[in-house]
């Protein structure tokens, strides 16, 4: 059930919220400041948790988006009042600083972390001030997904809070906060004991660390690992024996996005076209690629006859991201199109002219696959 956006009175409240419910979302309205409908966003908060300890016995499944700024009282009740009975799932959700003093956010995340049977979070941290410090006895045994939002450090400090061996889904989404701790005491150090995982996905955006990849290796002993997403700044350059690393320890592939750029100025992408035939020999599976390599490799020319063996029949996504398409263009369509042969969308992110010699390289995989390709050249303008 979604609550109106109308806040009802209490008597209506109950009229509402039947005792059979299950599952309950309430989305209050986006107000930057503190103001006379934020204080009424805050008891009408106040209501529905305190409705939902006294005469919601079965619900198990609440999540709460803020759109204002709320107050420590606010955060007091949600976690008084939720405390002491199990949910299955539970998000918190706001606009940019909506969950403020660091305080407030400790207890909320002390409340989550001992909740009975819980399988499922989304939380988002104050997106400007990192915490500083998490309660540190751990939890989250039942946890199987978690996905945050927000402060970048006070992310990995809440990962490393999850004690759960049946974590299965990790998501990690932070705009411009920076990273204070990367390597042995980061969240994918932690990562290591997460045998289950089956997805990780850190998008830190312009995020100013850069990761090497040592920082990685925990993440190597995730053999469930289906779905790969690292968007960094500045990331590691994976050459190929780093990558034959990652694509040997995680099989089960079949999505993988490597946010490396090469954009002239710190080094080109040291991986190289002719690398991706580790992709069939290792992740037989994959359906979605997005990588940035170095086309100069096709300089040797192709043989005319390119081995069976390096084809990979399941991939219909390609994002080349900000490769460049070099003096090799056909080579580099013959290529595409022998190791994937049944693509359906590609990208590239490029300023003209260069996106312009990626639409050549695509139609020519087309005129060789008799496929219709979803092309999508992004140019930077």
């Amino acid at each position: 059930m979604e609550i109106p956006a109308v806040f009802p009175s209490p008597e209506a409240l109950d009229s509402l919220l039947s005792p059979s419910l299950q599952q309950l979302y309430v989305r209050l309205p986006a107000n930057r400041q503190r103001n006379d409908r934020s204080v009424l966003s805050d008891a009408f908060v106040k209501d529905v948790v305190q409705t939902i300890r006294a005469k919601l016995p079965k619900l198990d499944d609440f999540s709460l988006y803020f759109g204002h700024p709320t107050t420590s009282d606010t955060i007091s009740t949600i976690v008084d009042s939720l405390s002491g009975r199990p949910f299955r799932r539970l998000s918190f959700k706001c606009w940019g600083s909506a969950f403020g003093p660091s305080p407030d956010v400790t207890s909320l995340v002390r409340f989550l972390s001992q909740v009975e049977n819980l399988r499922d979070v989304t939380f988002t941290f104050n997106d400007k001030d990192m915490l500083p410090a998490l309660p540190d006895e751990g939890g989250f045994a039942t946890l199987e997904t978690l996905e945050l939002h927000g402060h970048a450090t006070s992310m990995l400090q809440f990962v490393s809070l999850v004690q759960s061996s049946q974590l299965k889904r990790l998501g990690m989404d932070s705009a411009v906060t920076p990273v204070q701790k990367i390597g042995d005491k980061s969240v994918l150090k932690h990562c290591e004991q997460f045998k289950l995982l089956t997805s990780f996905e850190m998008n830190f955006g312009l995020v100013p660390t850069l990761m090497k990849f040592d920082d990685i290796r925990p993440l190597l002993k995730c053999s469930h690992l289906e779905i790969v997403v690292m968007y960094l700044p500045k990331f590691f350059g994976l050459n190929r024996h780093q990558l034959e690393a990652m694509l040997s320890s995680w099989p089960r592939l079949t999505r993988l996005a490597l946010g490396e750029w090469d954009d002239g100025k710190e080094g080109r992408a040291k991986l190289t076209v002719l690398d991706l035939l580790l992709l069939s020999k290792y992740c037989p599976m994959l359906e979605e690629l997005e990588i940035c390599v170095n086309t100069d490799s096709l300089e040797a020319g192709l043989p005319h006859t390119l081995p069976p063996d390096w084809i990979l029949p399941r991939l219909v996504t390609l994002d080349f991201r900000q490769s460049r398409v070099g003096e090799y263009g056909k080579d580099l369509a013959r290529l595409i199109a022998h190791l994937w042969p049944n693509l359906k969308e590609v990208h590239v992110e490029w300023w003209p002219p260069e996106s312009a010699n990626w639409s050549r390289v695509w139609e020519e995989v087309e005129a060789i696959t008799g496929n219709d390709l979803d092309e999508s050249n992004r140019d930077f303008m």
